[in-house]
């Protein structure tokens, strides 16, 4: 079975405890090559001094979950597959974002240079497609903008640490028209679907990725085909599917004999309608963004489990996607519904 739909405004950020609002920038999607994530060293990279603050809150994006020094803030409007986090004091800022900036490509997108996927044989940090103002002085230049300029990347591609894991790590050079100078670095995990992105040099960058944990819980998507309740509590009926975008839905309908270019350049796959029954755990996160609780695009809203089985309960329900994540012991802890007009 194939669904074309629209673009869509993608969803809250999973944040395990919330912070203050910091800006972030957003991307078109489109699909990324298939790599290999290195195997994790035998040896460990102990913290630098800044990890050991004391921390006050963490965030979660995909697989990965971060520990925040105390001040640092996230995005609480970020997308589900974007997530920017700051330092408490005013710094430079590039691209929206003066922190780390986190992607998650669920989707087979992660942000390259400009419009391009990022990938090991095309890794790149400057993703706008004008000129973009100076991390400093913005406006202090050529009629008033004080743009940046990428000097390329510096040497080729390192392996860094990321928790227990090893990223693909790459370091460019860049300036602006005022002289600033500055290094964007970016670590790439293409098992894990994540590249991170210090666009300013941020001293504490290092010391958050030394905290990252990945447990063992996943995300998948698809359809939920009904709630079943027991004496030990819910169970998720989960139709899994696939989202494919850009190339890959042409490619796909191409070869299916369906329209290309695919219309709204998006298709959901799901050839095997089988479901599989997942209990859902009773502290579930469940958010709307839109069918579920009536909820308009951007605005999405915490509903409970019984407005999710009774929304279930509606079989014209049944071709509403969601993203599901699974704990290790294949429990559901939480529910985002994925927009589509």
């Amino acid at each position: 079975m194939v669904r074309s739909i629209r673009p869509v405004a993608m969803i809250a950020a999973i944040l395990l405890a919330g912070g203050a609002a910091a800006g972030c920038t957003g991307g078109a999607s489109r699909p990324v090559a298939g790599t290999t994530e290195s195997p994790s060293p035998s040896t460990s990279t102990s913290p630098s001094p800044t990890a050991t603050q004391t921390v006050a809150t963490h965030v979660a994006i995909g697989p990965m979950q971060l520990a925040l020094p105390h001040g640092w803030r996230s995005d609480t409007r970020s997308s589900f597959s974007h997530l920017c986090i700051e330092p408490p004091s005013k710094g430079p800022r590039a691209l929206g974002c003066g922190g780390l900036e986190v992607w998650y490509g669920w989707d087979g997108y992660l942000p390259g240079n400009e419009l391009a996927s990022f990938g090991r044989d095309h890794p790149g940090w400057y993703h706008a497609t004008d000129v973009q103002p100076c991390p400093v002085d913005p406006t202090n230049g050529p009629d008033g903008l004080n743009g940046i300029h990428d000097e390329g990347l510096v040497g080729g591609e390192t392996l860094r640490p990321v928790g227990d894991r090893q990223a693909y790590f790459y370091q460019w050079n860049a300036h602006c028209d005022g002289g600033y100078r500055f290094s964007p670095r970016a670590w790439y995990l293409p098992v894990s679907k994540l590249v991170v992105f210090d666009y300013v040099g941020n001293d504490s960058a290092d010391a958050i990725l030394d905290t990252a944990t990945f447990d063992g819980s996943r995300w998948t998507f698809g359809f939920l085909r009904g709630a079943t309740r027991t004496a030990a509590g819910v169970h998720l009926a989960f139709d899994e599917a696939q989202w494919l975008s850009g190339d890959a839905a042409n490619d796909y309908a191409s070869h299916h004999g369906m329209e290309t270019p695919v219309p709204n350049d998006y298709l959901i796959v799901d050839p095997d309608t089988s479901t599989a029954s997942h209990p859902l755990t009773t502290d579930a996160r469940i958010v709307s963004v839109f069918a579920l609780a009536g909820t308009e695009p951007g605005k999405d809203r915490v509903v409970s489990v019984a407005k999710l089985v009774d929304f279930l309960a509606d079989r014209s329900h049944m071709d509403v996607p969601f993203h599901v994540h699974l704990d290790p012991t294949g429990r559901i802890d939480q529910v985002v519904e994925q927009y589509r007009p």
